[in-house]
């Protein structure tokens, strides 16, 4: 029973021999996550659907991931357009557009 817990044989299935925790518990959360469904691909479900359900879910990590990263980080040409924006206004509130 605790062989099925603690090291289920999908978990050793990597043709490498390592088991993924080895390699995933040195990366952030969303990272290891599709990094796992990745390594693990078909091996718990070996079916096309089982697979395939799998990569979705390394997908979702992934994307998870970016989106964090876009909202986190500092990209400049996503800065520049708030930027750009806030320009406008100003120069809107301090030179109204004439009505005509």
């Amino acid at each position: 029973m605790t062989n099925e817990i603690n090291h289920p044989m999908h978990y050793n299935a990597h043709p490498s021999g390592v088991e993924c925790i080895t390699v995933t518990e040195h990366m952030s959360f969303n990272r290891g996550n599709a990094m796992k469904y990745l390594w693990r691909a078909g091996e718990k479900d070996c079916s096309v659907e089982g697979t395939l359900k799998d990569l979705e879910k390394a997908i979702w990590y992934i994307n998870r991931e970016i989106n964090f990263l876009v909202e986190h980080t500092y990209l400049p040409d996503k800065h520049m357009s708030h930027i750009q924006e806030m320009e406008e206004m100003l120069k809107d509130a301090i030179h109204p557009p004439l009505k005509g």
